[in-house]
C-alpha cells in the first residue's frame, strides 16, 4: 500500500467506516493508522461530530468509543480553511467538501455520493469511491 496520500473524505464514508466493517472501514483505517492524512475543514469536522454522536448509532458502537475515535480523527487530521469558488455540484451541501479539497490541493476526494462522483474530478483532483481509492492505493 502506498504512503502519504492527503485526502478529503466524505463524512458518510467516515461514519460508515466506524460503524461497519468493509471498504469504508479500510478507508478509515488508512487514515487512523497514519498511512495517509485526512484533511478536514471546520465545517466538515463539525458535521462529522454532529452525525457521529447521534443517538441512533448507540446500538452499533458505544458513544464513548465513538467520541474516542472522533478525537483520534480530529487529532490526526490536517485542517484547511476552504476557499470559496463557484458551486459546481448538484447538491450545494457537498460544496464544503469540494472547497476543502481545492484549498488543500489534496491527492483525492473520497466519496460514495453520486452528486460528487459524477463530476469525476474537481480542478484536477480525482473524486473516487472508497473502493476505487483502495484499489488505487493497494495496487501501487
Amino acid at each position: 500500500m502506498s504512503n502519504g496520500y492527503r485526502c478529503v473524505c466524505d463524512t458518510n464514508v467516515l461514519v460508515s467506516g466506524l460503524l461497519t466493517a468493509g471498504t469504508p472501514a479500510k478507508v478509515l483505517d488508512y487514515f487512523l493508522l497514519g498511512i495517509g492524512r485526512l484533511v478536514l475543514s471546520e465545517t466538515t469536522a463539525n458535521e462529522l461530530a454532529r452525525i457521529l454522536l447521534r443517538n441512533k448509532f448507540d446500538r452499533y458502537v458505544s458513544r464513548p468509543k465513538r467520541r474516542e475515535i472522533l478525537n483520534e480523527i480530529l487529532l490526526s487530521s490536517d485542517f484547511v480553511t476552504p476557499i470559496e469558488f463557484k458551486a459546481v455540484c448538484r447538491d450545494p451541501n457537498d460544496d464544503p467538501l469540494l472547497n476543502a479539497a481545492v484549498a488543500a490541493r489534496v491527492d483525492y476526494l473520497i466519496s460514495g455520493d453520486k452528486d460528487l462522483r459524477v463530476l469525476g474530478n474537481i480542478e484536477g483532483i480525482p473524486i473516487l469511491s472508497p473502493a476505487e481509492f483502495l484499489r488505487r492505493v493497494e495496487g501501487e
